[in-house]
């Protein structure tokens, strides 16, 4: 039976920088919680602190605006000291937006070798496979757009660095940026992925060409790119009925199942910073 787990991995928030309180936080709790300070090499900020708890600060003044950036992985805040410096910095900022958070889902005892990704909007794709032929990594999207997806084998990549996983365990990350982190709560980041078994039930489908057909797309779902806009079309649907009937995975389902957390989660973070808002 398939297990799920899915949180945010990263988040990045941006804002204005409330001065007179950062100068007094660096000079009472935070201080012993920063590892270094050093120049900043973002042509936006002047100072880069790096903290204890994982995740760096920057500082900056731009136009007479005082500008502050975090970023940080909610998961390794693993004390309540780190978790509330993190809080005791966002407090420091105001009108602060979203500029990245990941969204991670993890996956056990299920192989993503035994699936075939659709992707609707035809993005730009990226594949990794091992010496046997064995899908390692997976990219969806470009590495500068607005929404990048990756599916990777997370077991593989534990026990390269040397830590022993049970089981089969899989990661799938949605890296999302710009107008789409700001606007989190109106879009699901896997609307146009569909999952297919490669192995799936063409019984029902009558014409042996067009069965035929479509053992070859689940073997080489790159081909649909090479087919007119209308038979894509046509294909992509019936991969899609396929799914529906023969997948037991569906990435958007579940994010959509965790959603309201995931909302929750950023919001205890940016909730921090409000009382400066109407300061």
């Amino acid at each position: 039976m398939m297990d799920e787990k899915v949180s945010v991995d990263n988040l990045t928030l941006v804002g204005n920088l409330v001065e007179s309180k950062f100068n007094k936080l660096l000079e009472s709790v935070l201080f012993p919680l920063i590892k270094k300070r050093y120049r900043s090499n973002n042509f936006l900020y002047d100072w880069t602190y790096q903290l204890v708890a994982g995740g760096i600060v920057e500082t900056g003044s731009r136009q007479g605006e005082k500008l502050i950036r975090l970023e940080f992985n909610p998961n390794k805040l693993v004390s309540e000291e780190h978790k509330e410096m993190i809080h005791s910095l966002i407090a420091c900022m105001k009108y602060v937006r979203v500029s990245r958070f990941d969204v991670a889902i993890d996956l056990r005892n299920v192989d993503m070798n035994d699936y075939v990704v659709i992707d609707d909007k035809s993005r730009k794709y990226n594949k990794w496979y091992d010496g046997s032929g064995r899908m390692e990594t997976h990219y969806i999207g470009g590495s500068n757009s607005d929404l990048r997806i990756r599916i990777y084998d997370k077991a593989k990549e534990r026990e390269t660095e040397g830590i022993k996983v049970k089981g089969s365990w899989w990661r799938i990350e949605a890296q999302i940026r710009g107008k789409l982190a700001e606007n989190y709560k109106l879009f699901n980041p896997f609307e146009d992925i569909t999952l297919v078994l490669e192995n799936a039930n063409l019984e029902h489908i009558e014409s042996l060409k067009e069965k035929v057909f479509i053992k070859h797309l689940l073997s080489n779902p790159n081909d649909l790119n090479e087919l007119s806009k209308n038979t894509r079309l046509k294909y992509k649907k019936i991969l899609k009925d396929l799914a529906e009937s023969n997948s037991t995975i569906d990435f958007k389902s579940i994010y959509k199942e965790y959603k309201s957390e995931i909302n929750w989660t950023l919001y205890t973070f940016i909730k921090q910073s409000r009382i400066n808002d109407i300061a």
